[in-house]
C-alpha cells in the first residue's frame, strides 16, 4: 500500500486580541477572527501544526509522492462563498506549550503566542508588517465552498523540501491579510487538534503509487466484462491495527454464459481495469480514511486484481466499509460490495 499517515508533533492557536495567550494543549485549533473581542479587525487567529517528517519510512521524496495536510472541521461560522485560507511556512522554531484558551496562566509565556514563539519568550521576526507567525513563504491556498467542509490540502512541494533537508519549522494557516485587515470580513474556523479526543486529528498523509499489473498470458484470466459483480473472498471480519493484510478482488458476470465444463461457477475469471481503486470509508460517519487516488490503485497478478491494505489511521472497535471504484465504458463507477471489517 502506497500510502501513510503521520500526526503532528506540536500545534497551537495564537490571538492579535490575546498576545501573551497560550493555547498548545487546547483540543481545537481556530483560523479566520474572533469576532467578539471589540474590534474586528484585531481579533485575527491563526494556527500553527508541525509535522516530524522523518517519522515517514519508506516513503520516495521524489515527484512520485503527493502529500497531503488532513483537517478536520469541529465548527464554522460566519462564512462567505469561496473563503480562501492561506497555508504558509513558519519563520522559526517555536514551543507549542502547555496553556488553554479559557486558562489565565501565571506564566502567559509558556510556549508560543502571538508575541513570541517559544517558552524562553523569543520574538517572531517581524514579516509582512506583523508577527503573529510570522511566515517566510506561500505554500498554497485553499477556497471553501459555500458551505465548509473538511479540508485534503495538497503541500507536497514544502514536504519534499523538508525530506531533503530544508529547514521544518512547521505551517501557519491564516485566512488572507486582505480579509484580516477587511472588518466586513469575519469568518472563524475550527479545526480539530493533535489534542482531541476525537477520532479526527490533524493528520499529513504521503500517498504514492504501488501498482503492478503482472497478468502472466496463460493465466486463463481476462478483462472484467462491463457487466459484472465484483466481490472479496478473503476478507476477514476483524483486523489488527498495524497489519497488513492482501485483499483480493474477484469479479463474476451478471449472466454467465452456459458452459459444459466443470468449472466452479464462482470461481474469479477476471481481472479489473488498470484504472480502478480500493477506498476505505469509516461505516458510520461515512469519511473516507482510504480516498480514490494514485495510493489506492489496485495491482493485479495471475490470480486477480489485489491490493495490500494497510491498517493504520484507523481506530480499534471501529467498523470500516470497502469500496471500489473502476472503469467502465460510460465513464468511473463507484461500487459498494457489501464487505466491512472491525478494527481491533
Amino acid at each position: 500500500m502506497g500510502r501513510q499517515f503521520i500526526t503532528p508533533l506540536q500545534d497551537a492557536s495564537i490571538y492579535h486580541a490575546f498576545p501573551n495567550r497560550n493555547t498548545g494543549f487546547d483540543e481545537i485549533l481556530e483560523v479566520g477572527k474572533l469576532g467578539d473581542t471589540g474590534s474586528v479587525v484585531s481579533s485575527s487567529v491563526r494556527c500553527l501544526i508541525q509535522f516530524d517528517v522523518t517519522k515517514f519510512v519508506g516513503v520516495p521524496a521524489t515527484a512520485s509522492a503527493s502529500f497531503f495536510l488532513n483537517l478536520r472541521i469541529a465548527n464554522a461560522s460566519r462564512f462567505q462563498r469561496n473563503q480562501e485560507i492561506d497555508i504558509y511556512t513558519a519563520t522559526g522554531s517555536w514551543d507549542e506549550g502547555t496553556g488553554f484558551f479559557e486558562q489565565d496562566l501565571e506564566n502567559p509565556q509558556d510556549g508560543v503566542t502571538w508575541k513570541v514563539m517559544d517558552a524562553a519568550g523569543n520574538f517572531w521576526t517581524e514579516s509582512i508588517g506583523q508577527p503573529g507567525g510570522a511566515t517566510e513563504s506561500l505554500v498554497t491556498t485553499h477556497s471553501f465552498d459555500w458551505e465548509p467542509t473538511d479540508i485534503r490540502i495538497d503541500v507536497s512541494g514544502q514536504v519534499r523540501a523538508w525530506l531533503t533537508g530544508s529547514t521544518n519549522s512547521g505551517l501557519l494557516i491564516r485566512i488572507p491579510i486582505a480579509d484580516e485587515l477587511d472588518n466586513k470580513i469575519t469568518p472563524n474556523i475550527r479545526f480539530f487538534s493533535r489534542n482531541t479526543h476525537t477520532i479526527y486529528p490533524p493528520t499529513l498523509e504521503a500517498a504514492w503509487p504501488t501498482q503492478t499489473m503482472s497478468v502472466a498470458v496463460n493465466s486463463g484470466l481476462a478483462a472484467a466484462p462491463d457487466e459484472s459483480t465484483i466481490f472479496i473472498p478473503n476478507l476477514r471480519q476483524l483486523m489488527a491495527t498495524g497489519s497488513t493484510h492482501r485483499i483480493r478482488f474477484g469479479v463474476r458476470e451478471v449472466q454467465p454464459i452456459k458452459s459444459f465444463t466443470d468449472t466452479f461457477r464462482f470461481s474469479n475469471k477476471f481481472f479489473l481495469p488498470s484504472a480502478s481503486y480500493i477506498g476505505v470509508q469509516d461505516a458510520a460517519t461515512k469519511a473516507f480514511i482510504v480516498p480514490f487516488d494514485t495510493g489506492s490503485l489496485l495491482s493485479a497478478d495471475s490470480t486477480g486484481s489485489f491490493f495490500d491494505l494497510k491498517i493504520e489511521n484507523m481506530y480499534i472497535n471501529r467498523t470500516y466499509k470497502i469500496l471500489v471504484r473502476t472503469q467502465k465504458p460510460w465513464g468511473p463507477e463507484v461500487i459498494d460490495i457489501g464487505h466491512t471489517f472491525r478494527v481491533v
